[in-house]
């Protein structure tokens, strides 16, 4: 786009040492040579050889100056060169600030005042605005640009972006422009606040200076959007879009607002940061509970929904117990993490996988996406709330134990929606063709695709897991009753399951069978 390429407009043109140094230090930039240096006296024409190196180049410019002074001086010196780009002006808020002194003609006194320049703050939200907009830009700095402000990504995702017929009420505009700091003040009319009339809101930015922001509605849609003057209230033109930056540099996004309110308070969950128009901050929450469980070395974790560790204790909790291994913290407060070991450095979707990451650089540890991937589809697939144990240590050996009585073995994730849609069938017993209520053993899903014509094997027995956990025996019935059971014992009536891990139950395989 034109508006987006330097164009430099001068009498004159590069004369004698001039367009050599531009040639070569054009080549330094394109080369990526991170120093090079211009040396010339007073006079001659420094500025007007880096104007011509900005032009050819034609990316966006940092222009660092030594103080304030020599910053506004080069600042107006490449706004004559550059009069159709952006030339902005960026120093430290304390850079113009009224000294104390003493007026002996008139006895006057006049305080020290360090507070932050207004024109100043206006400049730098400029500086940035343009920055967020536009790539022809030039930044005029002091040494005050290498203090950070706020995050970038947080400053140009929170920006409001309004356009005509678009559909918004005016409120909803309120509450956003309260959210990007701005206040409303339908008196004192100045930068960083709006006034509303009706269903007017005049938003006066907080990086213009001479113009302000009219939006008009009409019921729920914005009808018109026009510049005007603040001071006489003269209408300037009418524009088609408008982005509103923040108020603020400093300003943070909800989410991490939430994420700082969590790591203050680990015991809480769920935090939600508002901004209540006007001027309230209504901040919503809710007790962490304890919903699974897992054992370390150093006893048995209690952890919440989202995975956070509440508490510690030695013996174990009646609660969903998770099998990953493990972790590398077990303070309360934390997020469960993991360690980059065997077991991550293996995990992948498939074995190639691997092999690809080990090229592209270190391994990462898949165990946490699994299990949250698992998670959400059991939730989902209506089976979580009867699901015992997770196994994920490894994550192509996926498993769970349900009720108690039947492991589901699912393998990767691969196809996890078809698996857990077979295994709700089956266990379940949708159409009496599944597992009964009483039924004990390992559903086998591993192998399965919904693209191949493998059947799953259910087999009966003890439920077996990758780690090899088997049941807990029942505790021993007291003697009276074991004296009664024994002619039961003797009749030879118990279940023979011999050889039924082998043999498949007939009705789920052919139930695979018909679905596939």
């Amino acid at each position: 786009m034109a508006e987006e390429k330097f164009e430099l407009v001068s009498n004159y043109a590069p004369t004698g040492d001039q367009p050599q140094a531009i040639a070569q230090l054009v080549e330094g930039v394109q080369r990526g040579d991170r120093c090079q240096t211009l040396l010339g006296v007073t006079g001659s024409g420094k500025t007007f050889t880096m104007a011509n190196v900005i032009a050819q180049c034609n990316r966006p410019t940092l222009v660092l100056a030594h103080n304030k002074t020599l910053a506004a001086q080069l600042c107006t010196e490449f706004r004559s060169f550059f009069p159709n780009n952006a030339v902005e002006y960026f120093v430290s808020y304390y850079d113009y600030y009224q000294p104390e002194a003493y007026i002996p003609s008139t006895d006057t006194y006049i305080e020290k005042d360090s507070a932050i320049n207004d024109e100043i703050d206006r400049l730098r939200h400029s500086a940035t605005a343009a920055l967020s907009e536009r790539r022809d830009v030039i930044i005029v700095a002091s040494v005050s640009c290498i203090y950070s402000l706020g995050d970038p990504i947080d400053y140009r995702s929170m920006v409001i972006s309004l356009r005509p017929g678009m559909q918004m009420e005016r409120d909803e505009l309120c509450k956003k422009l309260v959210t990007l700091q701005y206040e409303r003040n339908d008196v004192n009319f100045v930068r960083n606040k709006f006034r509303v009339h009706g269903d007017t809101v005049d938003i006066y930015l907080a990086y213009m200076s001479e113009l302000a922001i009219r939006v008009e509605f009409f019921g729920d849609e914005i009808d018109r959007i026009t510049e005007f003057n603040p001071l006489t209230g003269s209408k300037q033109n009418v524009v088609k879009h408008v982005a509103i930056f923040p108020a603020s540099h400093y300003i943070v996004s909800a989410e991490k607002k939430a994420a700082a309110l969590e790591k203050q308070f680990p015991l809480l969950e769920n935090i939600r940061v508002e901004r209540d128009y006007p001027n309230t901050v209504v901040v919503r929450t809710n007790a962490a509970t304890a919903v699974y469980a897992m054992q370390t070395s150093s006893g048995w974790l209690s952890l919440s929904a989202g995975l956070k560790i509440l508490d510690k204790d030695s013996a174990q909790p009646d609660l969903i117990i998770l099998c990953g291994g493990e972790p590398v913290s077990t303070t309360p407060g934390t997020q469960l993490e993991f360690e980059t070991g065997p077991s991550g450095a293996s995990s992948g979707s498939a074995a190639s996988d691997s092999a690809a990451s080990s090229e592209a650089g270190p391994p990462t540890d898949k165990r946490l996406e699994s299990l949250n991937t698992l998670l959400t589809a059991l939730d989902s697939s209506e089976l979580g709330a009867d699901v015992t144990r997770i196994e994920f240590e490894d994550p192509e050996q996926m498993a769970f134990l349900y009720q108690g009585r039947i492991s589901v073995l699912l393998g990767t994730l691969n196809e996890l929606d078809y698996k857990l849609r077979l295994a709700k069938y089956v266990l379940l017993n949708e159409d009496g063709k599944g597992c009964s209520p009483t039924d004990t053993g390992m559903l086998d899903l591993s192998h399965l695709s919904a693209s191949s014509s493998r059947k799953f094997r259910f087999a009966q027995g003890e439920p077996t897991l990758p780690s090899g956990w088997t049941a807990p025996e029942e505790p021993a019935a007291p003697a009276e009753a074991e004296a009664e059971s024994q002619p039961e014992e003797a009749s030879g009536t118990e279940p023979n399951t011999e050889g039924a891990e082998a043999a498949p139950a007939e009705d789920p395989t052919a139930a695979a069978a018909e679905q596939q």
